[in-house]
């Protein structure tokens, strides 16, 4: 279990921004979200792309999946690969104002 704090920026049907992860044996780790809404209109779903790298060697780490999206909450599962291992969980973002 961790915490992803984000900072997004829509664009048409683009969402692009930053992430901060933290977890048990890392933290604060800096990466960058890639998403594509699949209708303009609200709910609807958005393809996610996370790419990040941490630690002394820069371990190269991605996760992804496609998230229900509401006008104040993405929530859905994601999977993943980093250079030690594969993994997978669920995310639950809600907008802060």
């Amino acid at each position: 279990m961790g915490t992803i704090t984000l900072q997004l920026t829509q664009k048409g049907m683009d969402v692009t921004g930053s992430v901060r992860l933290s977890q048990t044996t890392i933290s604060d780790v800096p990466g960058t979200l890639k998403g594509t809404l699949a209708t303009a209109s609200l709910p609807t779903t958005m393809q996610v792309t996370v790419t990040y790298s941490f630690g002394p060697f820069q371990c190269q780490g991605m996760f992804g999946g496609t998230f229900d999206v509401t006008s104040r909450e993405i929530d859905g599962s994601y999977t993943g690969q980093n250079c030690v291992h594969t993994f997978g969980g669920s995310l639950r973002a809600t907008k802060s104002e």
